[in-house]
Protein backbone atom coordinates (compact mmCIF):
# COMPACT_ATOMS: atom_id res chain seq x y z
CA UNK A 1 0.00 0.00 0.00
CA UNK A 2 2.49 2.14 1.02
CA UNK A 3 4.19 2.06 -3.24
CA UNK A 4 0.42 3.26 -4.28
CA UNK A 5 0.58 5.49 -2.50
CA UNK A 6 3.91 7.15 -3.31
CA UNK A 7 2.83 7.08 -6.77
CA UNK A 8 -0.38 8.93 -6.27
CA UNK A 9 1.61 11.61 -4.20
CA UNK A 10 3.55 12.04 -6.96
CA UNK A 11 1.25 12.40 -9.72
CA UNK A 12 -0.96 14.98 -7.25
CA UNK A 13 2.38 16.91 -6.70
CA UNK A 14 2.80 17.14 -10.91
CA UNK A 15 -0.52 18.24 -11.40
CA UNK A 16 0.20 20.70 -8.53
CA UNK A 17 3.06 22.00 -10.15
CA UNK A 18 1.53 22.73 -13.55
CA UNK A 19 -1.82 24.43 -12.70
CA UNK A 20 -0.15 27.87 -12.12
CA UNK A 21 1.69 27.45 -15.52
CA UNK A 22 -2.12 26.48 -16.97
CA UNK A 23 -3.31 30.18 -15.58
CA UNK A 24 -0.19 32.14 -17.34
CA UNK A 25 -1.25 34.02 -20.82
CA UNK A 26 0.64 36.33 -22.80
CA UNK A 27 -0.13 38.61 -25.24
CA UNK A 28 0.06 37.58 -28.70
CA UNK A 29 0.06 39.85 -31.43
CA UNK A 30 -1.51 39.13 -35.31
CA UNK A 31 -0.81 41.26 -38.07
CA UNK A 32 -1.30 41.10 -41.73
CA UNK A 33 -2.29 42.52 -44.78
CA UNK A 34 -4.79 41.94 -47.35
CA UNK A 35 -5.04 42.44 -50.62
CA UNK A 36 -7.42 41.59 -53.68
CA UNK A 37 -5.93 42.18 -57.51
CA UNK A 38 -3.04 43.33 -55.74
CA UNK A 39 -4.44 46.41 -54.43
CA UNK A 40 -5.04 46.28 -50.09
CA UNK A 41 -8.95 45.50 -49.42
CA UNK A 42 -9.89 48.20 -46.86
CA UNK A 43 -13.13 46.64 -44.28
CA UNK A 44 -12.55 43.40 -44.27
CA UNK A 45 -13.26 41.04 -41.58
CA UNK A 46 -10.93 39.01 -40.48
CA UNK A 47 -11.62 35.74 -38.09
CA UNK A 48 -9.89 34.62 -35.60
CA UNK A 49 -10.32 31.25 -33.44
CA UNK A 50 -7.77 30.20 -31.05
CA UNK A 51 -7.43 27.96 -27.86
CA UNK A 52 -11.34 27.64 -28.46
CA UNK A 53 -12.48 31.06 -28.43
CA UNK A 54 -13.28 33.27 -31.41
CA UNK A 55 -12.71 36.99 -32.54
CA UNK A 56 -13.38 39.55 -35.36
CA UNK A 57 -11.16 42.23 -36.70
CA UNK A 58 -11.38 44.49 -39.44
CA UNK A 59 -8.72 45.59 -42.14
CA UNK A 60 -7.80 49.47 -41.96
CA UNK A 61 -7.66 51.63 -45.13
CA UNK A 62 -4.22 50.18 -45.72
CA UNK A 63 -5.69 46.75 -46.01
CA UNK A 64 -4.17 46.08 -42.31
CA UNK A 65 -5.21 43.94 -39.67
CA UNK A 66 -3.54 44.02 -36.42
CA UNK A 67 -4.63 42.77 -32.81
CA UNK A 68 -3.25 41.93 -29.84
CA UNK A 69 -4.75 39.02 -27.81
CA UNK A 70 -4.44 37.44 -24.81
CA UNK A 71 -3.50 33.79 -25.17
CA UNK A 72 -2.80 30.46 -23.03
CA UNK A 73 1.01 30.03 -22.22
CA UNK A 74 1.37 26.66 -23.69
CA UNK A 75 1.91 26.29 -27.69
CA UNK A 76 -0.99 25.52 -29.97
CA UNK A 77 -2.55 26.00 -34.00
CA UNK A 78 -4.46 29.34 -34.01
CA UNK A 79 -6.72 29.61 -37.05
CA UNK A 80 -6.81 33.20 -39.15
CA UNK A 81 -9.57 33.42 -42.14
CA UNK A 82 -11.18 36.12 -44.27
CA UNK A 83 -14.12 35.58 -47.13
CA UNK A 84 -12.70 35.55 -50.99
CA UNK A 85 -14.21 37.74 -53.39
CA UNK A 86 -16.53 34.83 -54.66
CA UNK A 87 -18.08 34.04 -50.91
CA UNK A 88 -15.63 31.06 -50.16
CA UNK A 89 -13.41 31.23 -46.81
CA UNK A 90 -9.73 31.14 -47.05
CA UNK A 91 -8.03 30.02 -43.82
CA UNK A 92 -4.15 30.23 -42.61
CA UNK A 93 -3.00 28.03 -40.15
CA UNK A 94 -0.48 29.45 -37.31
CA UNK A 95 1.40 27.67 -35.23
CA UNK A 96 1.84 29.71 -31.79
CA UNK A 97 5.19 28.50 -29.73
CA UNK A 98 5.42 28.66 -26.39
CA UNK A 99 4.87 32.72 -24.88
CA UNK A 100 5.79 33.63 -28.69
CA UNK A 101 4.73 37.23 -29.17
CA UNK A 102 3.67 38.25 -33.08
CA UNK A 103 2.18 36.52 -35.68
CA UNK A 104 1.58 37.07 -39.42
CA UNK A 105 -0.54 36.17 -41.63
CA UNK A 106 -1.33 38.09 -44.65
CA UNK A 107 -4.25 37.16 -47.73
CA UNK A 108 -4.43 37.47 -50.76
CA UNK A 109 -7.74 37.65 -52.42
CA UNK A 110 -8.84 36.15 -55.77
CA UNK A 111 -5.28 34.79 -56.63
CA UNK A 112 -6.87 33.17 -59.18
CA UNK A 113 -9.35 34.78 -60.11
CA UNK A 114 -11.26 35.35 -63.35
CA UNK A 115 -13.70 38.48 -63.96
CA UNK A 116 -16.78 39.69 -66.20
CA UNK A 117 -17.98 43.01 -66.59
CA UNK A 118 -21.76 43.34 -65.37
CA UNK A 119 -23.83 46.40 -67.57
CA UNK A 120 -27.71 47.20 -67.01
CA UNK A 121 -30.62 49.33 -66.53
CA UNK A 122 -33.06 48.95 -64.23
CA UNK A 123 -36.45 50.72 -65.05
CA UNK A 124 -39.62 51.91 -62.65
CA UNK A 125 -42.32 51.18 -65.23
CA UNK A 126 -40.72 52.85 -68.46
CA UNK A 127 -38.75 55.58 -66.44
CA UNK A 128 -34.57 54.92 -65.25
CA UNK A 129 -34.70 53.61 -61.57
CA UNK A 130 -31.80 55.52 -59.64
CA UNK A 131 -30.33 54.24 -56.61
CA UNK A 132 -31.41 50.50 -56.91
CA UNK A 133 -29.17 47.79 -55.52
CA UNK A 134 -28.72 44.73 -57.20
CA UNK A 135 -27.48 41.78 -55.68
CA UNK A 136 -25.50 39.74 -57.30
CA UNK A 137 -24.94 35.43 -57.03
CA UNK A 138 -23.07 32.58 -58.38
CA UNK A 139 -25.01 30.02 -56.48
CA UNK A 140 -28.30 30.57 -56.85
CA UNK A 141 -27.99 33.24 -53.68
CA UNK A 142 -27.19 30.71 -51.35
CA UNK A 143 -24.78 33.60 -50.72
CA UNK A 144 -24.76 36.88 -52.04
CA UNK A 145 -21.62 37.37 -54.05
CA UNK A 146 -21.44 41.48 -54.41
CA UNK A 147 -23.92 44.75 -53.92
CA UNK A 148 -24.01 46.96 -56.77
CA UNK A 149 -26.21 50.25 -57.59
CA UNK A 150 -27.82 52.32 -60.05
CA UNK A 151 -26.67 56.05 -60.72
CA UNK A 152 -28.63 58.71 -61.63
CA UNK A 153 -29.76 57.64 -65.21
CA UNK A 154 -30.80 54.35 -64.06
CA UNK A 155 -27.78 52.05 -65.28
CA UNK A 156 -24.90 50.29 -63.93
CA UNK A 157 -21.60 49.03 -64.22
CA UNK A 158 -19.13 46.98 -62.42
CA UNK A 159 -16.67 44.48 -62.90
CA UNK A 160 -16.83 41.45 -60.76
CA UNK A 161 -14.34 38.40 -59.82
CA UNK A 162 -15.52 35.17 -60.12
CA UNK A 163 -12.52 33.90 -58.25
CA UNK A 164 -11.58 30.05 -59.52
CA UNK A 165 -14.78 30.23 -61.44
CA UNK A 166 -14.26 30.49 -65.17
CA UNK A 167 -17.60 30.58 -66.50
CA UNK A 168 -21.19 29.33 -64.85
CA UNK A 169 -24.35 31.10 -64.37
CA UNK A 170 -24.59 34.96 -62.18
CA UNK A 171 -27.83 35.60 -60.76
CA UNK A 172 -28.77 39.23 -60.16
CA UNK A 173 -32.04 40.21 -58.27
CA UNK A 174 -33.78 43.15 -57.29
CA UNK A 175 -36.70 44.19 -54.90
CA UNK A 176 -40.23 45.07 -56.78
CA UNK A 177 -42.14 48.01 -55.65
CA UNK A 178 -44.69 45.52 -54.40
CA UNK A 179 -41.51 44.26 -51.84
CA UNK A 180 -40.52 41.15 -53.64
CA UNK A 181 -37.57 40.06 -55.74
CA UNK A 182 -37.82 39.91 -59.45
CA UNK A 183 -34.86 37.89 -60.97
CA UNK A 184 -32.54 37.71 -64.02
CA UNK A 185 -29.28 35.34 -64.78
CA UNK A 186 -27.07 35.22 -67.74
CA UNK A 187 -24.37 32.00 -68.38
CA UNK A 188 -20.89 34.08 -68.91
CA UNK A 189 -17.17 32.93 -69.50
CA UNK A 190 -14.00 34.50 -68.41
CA UNK A 191 -14.16 38.03 -69.76
CA UNK A 192 -17.70 37.87 -71.00
CA UNK A 193 -19.63 40.97 -71.00
CA UNK A 194 -23.12 40.59 -69.26
CA UNK A 195 -26.26 42.41 -69.04
CA UNK A 196 -28.83 42.28 -66.45
CA UNK A 197 -31.64 44.72 -66.69
CA UNK A 198 -34.92 44.94 -64.34
CA UNK A 199 -38.18 46.51 -64.70
CA UNK A 200 -39.01 47.59 -61.18
CA UNK A 201 -42.89 47.81 -61.81
CA UNK A 202 -44.54 46.10 -65.27
CA UNK A 203 -46.03 49.47 -67.47
CA UNK A 204 -49.44 48.64 -68.27
CA UNK A 205 -49.59 46.29 -70.67
CA UNK A 206 -46.37 45.97 -71.49
CA UNK A 207 -43.14 43.51 -70.66
CA UNK A 208 -39.53 44.70 -70.87
CA UNK A 209 -37.48 42.17 -73.48
CA UNK A 210 -33.42 42.41 -72.52
CA UNK A 211 -30.70 40.03 -74.19
CA UNK A 212 -27.60 39.96 -76.25
CA UNK A 213 -26.34 39.37 -79.33
CA UNK A 214 -24.08 36.92 -79.64
CA UNK A 215 -21.57 35.85 -82.74
CA UNK A 216 -20.30 32.50 -82.11
CA UNK A 217 -19.48 32.01 -78.93
CA UNK A 218 -18.39 35.63 -78.07
CA UNK A 219 -20.83 39.23 -77.51
CA UNK A 220 -21.30 41.89 -79.60
CA UNK A 221 -19.82 44.74 -79.57
CA UNK A 222 -21.61 48.36 -78.72
CA UNK A 223 -22.90 49.96 -82.22
CA UNK A 224 -22.14 46.69 -84.26
CA UNK A 225 -25.18 45.31 -84.85
CA UNK A 226 -28.93 46.42 -85.55
CA UNK A 227 -31.48 45.01 -84.05
CA UNK A 228 -35.56 45.09 -85.85
CA UNK A 229 -38.31 44.35 -84.26
CA UNK A 230 -40.78 42.92 -86.07
CA UNK A 231 -44.23 42.76 -85.07
CA UNK A 232 -46.80 39.87 -86.16
CA UNK A 233 -50.40 39.86 -87.53
CA UNK A 234 -52.14 36.73 -85.90
CA UNK A 235 -54.74 37.07 -89.05
CA UNK A 236 -52.95 38.59 -92.05
CA UNK A 237 -49.38 36.43 -91.15
CA UNK A 238 -48.03 39.88 -92.12
CA UNK A 239 -45.67 41.52 -90.12
CA UNK A 240 -44.57 44.70 -90.17
CA UNK A 241 -41.79 46.70 -87.93
CA UNK A 242 -42.71 48.09 -84.79
CA UNK A 243 -39.21 49.20 -83.49
CA UNK A 244 -35.44 49.46 -84.11
CA UNK A 245 -32.78 49.38 -81.87
CA UNK A 246 -28.26 49.25 -81.77
CA UNK A 247 -26.38 46.85 -79.32
CA UNK A 248 -25.13 48.29 -76.54
CA UNK A 249 -22.14 47.30 -74.27
CA UNK A 250 -21.76 43.27 -74.66
CA UNK A 251 -24.36 43.36 -77.75
CA UNK A 252 -26.93 44.33 -75.27
CA UNK A 253 -30.36 45.17 -76.46
CA UNK A 254 -33.81 46.36 -74.97
CA UNK A 255 -37.23 46.82 -76.36
CA UNK A 256 -40.88 47.34 -74.34
CA UNK A 257 -43.65 45.38 -75.86
CA UNK A 258 -47.24 44.92 -75.90
CA UNK A 259 -48.81 41.99 -74.47
CA UNK A 260 -50.51 39.73 -76.04
CA UNK A 261 -48.66 40.10 -79.33
CA UNK A 262 -46.05 38.10 -81.27
CA UNK A 263 -42.87 39.61 -82.53
CA UNK A 264 -40.10 38.52 -84.32
CA UNK A 265 -36.56 40.06 -83.89
CA UNK A 266 -33.76 39.92 -86.79
CA UNK A 267 -30.67 41.53 -86.40
CA UNK A 268 -28.08 42.92 -89.08
CA UNK A 269 -24.43 44.20 -88.35
CA UNK A 270 -23.27 47.93 -88.54
CA UNK A 271 -19.57 48.02 -88.28
CA UNK A 272 -17.35 44.80 -88.79
CA UNK A 273 -15.28 44.73 -85.33
CA UNK A 274 -14.47 40.59 -85.90
CA UNK A 275 -12.24 38.77 -88.83
CA UNK A 276 -14.72 36.10 -88.81
CA UNK A 277 -17.13 37.65 -91.25
CA UNK A 278 -16.46 38.25 -94.48
CA UNK A 279 -16.01 42.21 -95.15
CA UNK A 280 -19.06 43.69 -96.20
CA UNK A 281 -20.40 46.92 -97.69
CA UNK A 282 -24.16 47.45 -97.45
CA UNK A 283 -24.83 43.66 -98.17
CA UNK A 284 -23.59 41.28 -96.07
CA UNK A 285 -25.78 40.54 -93.02
CA UNK A 286 -27.44 38.19 -90.62
CA UNK A 287 -30.14 37.64 -88.83
CA UNK A 288 -31.83 36.01 -86.44
CA UNK A 289 -34.07 32.60 -87.20
CA UNK A 290 -35.08 31.81 -83.59
CA UNK A 291 -38.73 31.17 -83.12
CA UNK A 292 -41.58 34.10 -82.85
CA UNK A 293 -41.25 35.72 -79.37
CA UNK A 294 -44.96 35.69 -78.01
CA UNK A 295 -46.01 37.72 -75.28
CA UNK A 296 -48.86 36.50 -72.80
CA UNK A 297 -49.52 38.70 -70.25
CA UNK A 298 -46.25 38.53 -68.60
CA UNK A 299 -45.33 39.26 -64.82
CA UNK A 300 -43.19 42.07 -66.09
CA UNK A 301 -39.74 41.04 -68.56
CA UNK A 302 -37.90 38.08 -70.62
CA UNK A 303 -34.87 37.80 -71.29
CA UNK A 304 -34.31 36.31 -75.21
CA UNK A 305 -30.38 36.34 -76.49
CA UNK A 306 -30.49 36.58 -80.45
CA UNK A 307 -27.63 34.73 -82.58
CA UNK A 308 -26.27 35.81 -85.75
CA UNK A 309 -25.70 32.98 -88.28
CA UNK A 310 -22.82 33.41 -90.42
CA UNK A 311 -25.02 33.12 -93.85
CA UNK A 312 -24.79 37.00 -95.96
CA UNK A 313 -25.76 38.39 -98.54
CA UNK A 314 -23.66 37.74 -101.73
CA UNK A 315 -22.09 41.10 -103.19
CA UNK A 316 -23.33 42.17 -106.61
CA UNK A 317 -21.97 45.07 -109.09
CA UNK A 318 -25.55 46.96 -109.01
CA UNK A 319 -26.64 49.93 -107.10
CA UNK A 320 -30.11 51.58 -105.93
CA UNK A 321 -30.21 55.66 -104.92
CA UNK A 322 -32.46 57.57 -104.30
CA UNK A 323 -34.07 60.39 -102.19
CA UNK A 324 -35.71 61.61 -98.78
CA UNK A 325 -38.10 64.18 -98.73
CA UNK A 326 -39.30 65.82 -95.17
CA UNK A 327 -42.54 67.48 -95.22
CA UNK A 328 -41.57 69.82 -92.34
CA UNK A 329 -38.99 71.32 -94.11
CA UNK A 330 -41.13 71.11 -97.72
CA UNK A 331 -38.54 68.83 -99.22
CA UNK A 332 -35.31 70.98 -98.71
CA UNK A 333 -33.76 68.49 -97.01
CA UNK A 334 -33.88 66.46 -93.40
CA UNK A 335 -34.83 68.25 -90.63
CA UNK A 336 -33.76 66.72 -87.69
CA UNK A 337 -30.62 63.93 -88.42
CA UNK A 338 -29.55 61.95 -91.07
CA UNK A 339 -31.82 58.89 -90.48
CA UNK A 340 -30.97 54.88 -91.42
CA UNK A 341 -32.12 53.34 -94.78
CA UNK A 342 -32.89 49.91 -94.68
CA UNK A 343 -33.41 47.56 -97.97
CA UNK A 344 -35.48 45.21 -97.19
CA UNK A 345 -36.09 42.01 -99.02
CA UNK A 346 -40.03 41.07 -99.95
CA UNK A 347 -40.10 38.97 -96.86
CA UNK A 348 -39.10 41.95 -94.95
CA UNK A 349 -35.25 41.02 -93.92
CA UNK A 350 -33.25 43.38 -93.75
CA UNK A 351 -30.21 43.04 -96.71
CA UNK A 352 -28.82 46.18 -96.40
CA UNK A 353 -27.86 49.32 -94.18
CA UNK A 354 -26.83 52.94 -94.82
CA UNK A 355 -27.18 56.52 -93.27
CA UNK A 356 -29.01 59.56 -95.49
CA UNK A 357 -27.19 62.27 -96.39
CA UNK A 358 -27.77 66.05 -94.78
CA UNK A 359 -29.79 66.31 -98.28
CA UNK A 360 -31.88 63.38 -98.01
CA UNK A 361 -30.00 61.39 -100.80
CA UNK A 362 -29.02 57.83 -100.08
CA UNK A 363 -27.87 54.90 -102.12
CA UNK A 364 -26.83 50.97 -102.02
CA UNK A 365 -24.05 49.87 -103.26
CA UNK A 366 -22.84 45.92 -104.36
CA UNK A 367 -26.30 44.38 -104.41
CA UNK A 368 -27.87 41.93 -106.64
CA UNK A 369 -30.56 42.10 -108.92
CA UNK A 370 -33.78 41.42 -107.23
CA UNK A 371 -37.03 42.70 -105.78
CA UNK A 372 -37.03 44.85 -102.54
CA UNK A 373 -38.20 47.38 -100.11
CA UNK A 374 -36.74 50.53 -98.94
CA UNK A 375 -38.03 52.20 -95.40
CA UNK A 376 -36.00 54.66 -93.70
CA UNK A 377 -35.73 54.16 -90.16
CA UNK A 378 -35.99 57.39 -88.37
CA UNK A 379 -38.21 57.55 -85.05
CA UNK A 380 -40.87 60.24 -84.68
CA UNK A 381 -40.87 59.91 -88.18
CA UNK A 382 -43.64 57.72 -90.78
CA UNK A 383 -42.74 56.01 -93.35
CA UNK A 384 -44.27 53.39 -96.10
CA UNK A 385 -41.80 51.59 -97.43
CA UNK A 386 -41.30 51.46 -101.49
CA UNK A 387 -40.56 48.75 -103.35
CA UNK A 388 -38.01 48.72 -106.38
CA UNK A 389 -37.66 46.11 -108.79
CA UNK A 390 -33.89 46.06 -110.28
CA UNK A 391 -33.40 43.79 -113.12
CA UNK A 392 -30.16 42.23 -114.18
CA UNK A 393 -29.25 44.55 -117.03
CA UNK A 394 -29.77 47.50 -115.13
CA UNK A 395 -26.27 49.00 -113.20
CA UNK A 396 -28.54 51.67 -111.37
CA UNK A 397 -31.62 52.24 -110.77
CA UNK A 398 -33.51 55.51 -109.14
CA UNK A 399 -35.88 54.71 -106.62
CA UNK A 400 -39.35 56.85 -106.00
CA UNK A 401 -38.89 59.47 -103.67
CA UNK A 402 -39.40 58.26 -99.91
CA UNK A 403 -41.99 60.82 -98.11
CA UNK A 404 -41.66 61.13 -94.33
CA UNK A 405 -43.54 63.22 -91.74
CA UNK A 406 -43.86 63.53 -88.47
CA UNK A 407 -47.39 61.57 -86.81
CA UNK A 408 -49.68 60.71 -84.49
CA UNK A 409 -50.69 57.12 -83.85
CA UNK A 410 -53.96 56.07 -82.06
CA UNK A 411 -53.54 53.21 -79.62
CA UNK A 412 -54.22 50.06 -80.89
CA UNK A 413 -57.49 47.81 -80.28
CA UNK A 414 -59.03 45.01 -81.28
CA UNK A 415 -62.37 45.65 -79.68
CA UNK A 416 -65.57 46.03 -81.18
CA UNK A 417 -65.59 49.59 -79.54
CA UNK A 418 -64.79 52.56 -81.57
CA UNK A 419 -61.22 53.85 -81.08
CA UNK A 420 -60.44 57.46 -80.44
CA UNK A 421 -57.07 58.97 -81.05
CA UNK A 422 -54.77 60.95 -77.54
CA UNK A 423 -56.21 64.28 -79.04
CA UNK A 424 -60.45 63.16 -79.48
CA UNK A 425 -59.73 65.07 -82.92
CA UNK A 426 -60.97 61.55 -84.82
CA UNK A 427 -62.71 58.26 -84.15
CA UNK A 428 -62.19 55.46 -85.60
CA UNK A 429 -64.49 52.53 -85.40
CA UNK A 430 -65.35 49.57 -85.87
CA UNK A 431 -62.20 47.47 -85.05
CA UNK A 432 -62.59 44.79 -86.62
CA UNK A 433 -64.39 46.09 -89.09
CA UNK A 434 -66.45 44.33 -92.29
CA UNK A 435 -67.79 46.67 -95.44
CA UNK A 436 -67.23 49.92 -94.11
CA UNK A 437 -65.42 52.50 -91.36
CA UNK A 438 -66.95 55.10 -89.53
CA UNK A 439 -64.69 58.32 -89.31
CA UNK A 440 -65.56 61.11 -87.46
CA UNK A 441 -64.20 64.39 -86.81
CA UNK A 442 -64.41 66.80 -83.71
CA UNK A 443 -63.99 69.61 -85.93
CA UNK A 444 -65.71 70.38 -89.61
CA UNK A 445 -62.46 69.62 -92.06
CA UNK A 446 -61.44 68.14 -94.90
CA UNK A 447 -59.26 65.13 -94.58
CA UNK A 448 -57.71 62.73 -97.26
CA UNK A 449 -58.46 58.95 -95.95
CA UNK A 450 -55.84 56.14 -97.04
CA UNK A 451 -56.17 52.40 -96.48
CA UNK A 452 -52.97 51.04 -97.28
CA UNK A 453 -51.86 47.37 -96.72
CA UNK A 454 -48.60 46.54 -93.98
CA UNK A 455 -46.54 46.01 -97.10
CA UNK A 456 -47.21 49.54 -98.29
CA UNK A 457 -49.81 49.28 -100.54
CA UNK A 458 -52.10 51.58 -101.71
CA UNK A 459 -55.68 50.51 -101.66
CA UNK A 460 -58.30 52.84 -100.94
CA UNK A 461 -57.88 57.21 -100.82
CA UNK A 462 -60.64 59.71 -100.74
CA UNK A 463 -61.49 62.84 -99.10
CA UNK A 464 -64.24 63.33 -96.00
CA UNK A 465 -65.33 65.48 -93.50
CA UNK A 466 -66.98 66.02 -90.46
CA UNK A 467 -69.10 62.36 -90.09
CA UNK A 468 -68.07 60.01 -92.78
CA UNK A 469 -68.22 56.12 -94.09
CA UNK A 470 -65.78 54.83 -95.59
CA UNK A 471 -67.01 51.80 -97.91
CA UNK A 472 -64.42 49.24 -97.97
CA UNK A 473 -66.46 45.76 -99.13
CA UNK A 474 -63.94 45.47 -101.96
CA UNK A 475 -61.06 45.32 -99.58
CA UNK A 476 -60.06 42.00 -98.51
CA UNK A 477 -60.18 40.63 -95.07
CA UNK A 478 -56.35 41.18 -93.34
CA UNK A 479 -54.74 43.93 -91.53
CA UNK A 480 -54.11 47.75 -93.18
CA UNK A 481 -53.18 50.93 -91.73
CA UNK A 482 -55.83 53.56 -91.81
CA UNK A 483 -54.36 57.45 -92.44
CA UNK A 484 -55.89 60.20 -92.16
CA UNK A 485 -54.32 63.21 -93.50
CA UNK A 486 -56.04 66.71 -92.35
CA UNK A 487 -55.06 70.11 -93.00
CA UNK A 488 -52.97 70.41 -89.38
CA UNK A 489 -52.01 66.63 -88.36
CA UNK A 490 -51.65 62.49 -89.71
CA UNK A 491 -53.33 60.08 -88.05
CA UNK A 492 -52.73 56.42 -88.07
CA UNK A 493 -55.07 53.76 -86.95
CA UNK A 494 -54.00 50.28 -87.50
CA UNK A 495 -57.60 47.99 -88.12
CA UNK A 496 -58.60 44.72 -89.07
CA UNK A 497 -60.98 43.26 -91.41
CA UNK A 498 -62.86 40.34 -91.14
Amino acid sequence: MSEVWFKKYLIGAFIALLIPFASVSSPLEILGVVKEFNQKKVETKVYINYFGKDTVTYTDTKGLYDIILDVPFNSGYILISTVDCIGDTIENFAYYATNQQLIVSDFELCKSNFRTYLTGDVFYYKLPARGVRIELSLNKFRSILEYVYTDSSGHFEAYMGTGTIRSGTMSARVMDCTGRYIYSSADFSDGDTLDLSFVKCKPPGETLLTGQISRGTNYAFKDEVKLLLYSLDRDSKEMYIADSATTKYGGAYKFFLSDYESYLIKAMPMSNHSIMYPTYTNGSTFWDEDPVIKIVNLEGQIRKNVPMNLNYQGLGNQSISGNIINESTQGKGLSRNQPAVLLLSVEKEPLAYTYAEPNGSYKFEKITSGEYFIWVDDPGKRTIPVKVYLDRSTTNIEAEEIVVTDYRIAPRSTSQKEIVNSQNAVTFGPNPFVNFIRLNFKQEQPAEVQIISMSGTLLKSEMLSNENTLNTSDIPNGTYLIVVNTEDEIYIQRMIKN
